[in-house]
């Protein structure tokens, strides 16, 4: 939507006409309610509130106004003197003998804003209560020369062409957005029927590489397993063989030596009983390597004492 800005006129921009309003036969209250919108310019496309637009306005022959009912004689005009007890009250027929053209200006008064905007205006208002006004000249200003080539001018503007209208320029092309474009593949999935999508989601899953499984997925795999019957044990285990081992830390290396110190193994335990075994073995057979010995030096001893004899 374009901006529009609020009309307001210069003051050099203002032009004033001037009008001339024939009273005779009109009702006073329509008639002063035509002369107060024409005085504050209501009837111009160029009307602002708070200036002062309106035309000059000529009433004449005011005496012979018009009014309905009884006013004649029951309508009273008051005002003060500003002394005390200056309240002086005249009906509209007594106001129309002595000064008829204050008939109509009271009534237009009343219908102006009660300001210094609606006092201005008043002063353009010239009422008469005969036929004639010495506005003439004012009347036939725009009559003259100047007058008609101004209307020449204005027609010429009227009767003017209407510029063409230039094509814009094409707007460039923005590339779309990620809502967009979620919104797009979403609208494309709604329209491919079932099969192609299935056909497409099996390709894509054929295409895409396989992804060693991490140890947060080997951990729940093998915790799920033990939950789970003995297949998805067997599942879990087959994972954790194809998945590589990783070397273990520093931490974990000291930790198990120092659990390897604290308690001995099967194997230190059956060798500790070997050796016991052997010790308690070793003994026997270490008497029995002397008795033969000294069974065989006492052989000795006979065989050589019977040489001897």
């Amino acid at each position: 939507m374009a901006n529009v800005r609020t009309f307001s006129p210069k003051k050099s921009e203002i032009e004033r006409g001037w009008r001339v309003i024939d009273a005779e036969g009109e009702t006073l209250g329509r008639l002063a309610t035509r002369i107060a919108a024409i005085l504050r310019g209501k009837d111009k496309p160029t009307y602002t509130m708070h200036m002062s637009v309106g035309d000059n306005v000529i009433v004449i022959n005011a005496e012979k106004v018009r009014v309905t009912g009884q006013k004649e004689d029951q309508k009273t005009y008051y005002r003060h003197t500003q002394y005390p007890g200056g309240l002086r009250a005249v009906t509209l027929s007594t106001l129309r003998e002595k000064h008829p053209e204050r008939i109509i200006q009271n009534a237009v008064k009343g219908m102006l804003p009660h300001n210094r905007l609606g006092r201005q205006n008043l002063r353009r208002l010239h009422v008469y209560a005969g036929p004639a006004h010495p506005h003439e000249a004012q009347v036939r200003a725009g009559q003259g020369v100047v007058g008609r080539r101004k209307q020449a001018e204005l027609e010429a503007q009227i009767a003017a062409p209407e510029p063409v209208a230039v094509p814009e320029e094409a707007a460039p092309v923005v590339p779309p957005t990620r809502r967009r474009r979620r919104a797009a593949t979403q609208e494309t999935q709604d329209a491919t029927p079932p099969e192609a999508t299935t056909a497409e989601e099996q390709a894509t899953e054929e295409e895409a590489p396989i992804v060693p499984p991490t140890r947060r997925r080997r951990r729940t795999a093998a915790q799920a397993a033990e939950e789970t019957p003995s297949e998805a044990t067997t599942e879990a285990q087959d994972t954790e063989e194809a998945a590589p081992a990783a070397p273990p830390t520093r931490r974990r290396r000291r930790t198990a030596a120092q659990a390897a110190e604290e308690t001995p193994s099967e194997s230190s335990a059956a060798d500790n009983e070997d050796t016991v075994v052997e010790n308690e073995q070793a003994p026997e057979s270490d008497e029995v390597v002397e008795t033969a010995d000294t069974e065989d030096g006492a052989a000795d001893e006979n065989d050589e004492s019977k040489e001897q004899g």
